[in-house]
C-alpha cells in the first residue's frame, strides 16, 4: 500500500486511495456491459452492499449511455 501512495504521489495524484481503484475498476466493467454478478466474482465479493458500495456514485452516468444505447431517451 505503501509502494502505491509513494508511486500516487511521485505521479501527481493528490489524495490516492486504494479504494479509488475499485470504485473505477468496478464503474468501468459495468459501463463496458459487464455483469453485476460478473463484477462480484471477479473482486471476489459476495454480498450486494460491496457491488452498490463501489457504484453508485457513477450509477448516474451508466444510466444515461445505456438510455442512450437503448435510444429509449427519459422515462
Amino acid at each position: 500500500m505503501q509502494a502505491l501512495r509513494r508511486r500516487a504521489q511521485h505521479a501527481g495524484i493528490d489524495g490516492f486511495h486504494l479504494h479509488r481503484l475499485r470504485h473505477t475498476a468496478a464503474h468501468s466493467w459495468q459501463a463496458a456491459g459487464g455483469t453485476e454478478s460478473g463484477l462480484m466474482a471477479m473482486a471476489g465479493w459476495s454480498r450486494t452492499d460491496m457491488l452498490v458500495r463501489y457504484t453508485r456514485a457513477t450509477a448516474a452516468e451508466r444510466a444515461a449511455i445505456e438510455a442512450l444505447r437503448l435510444d429509449v431517451g427519459n422515462i
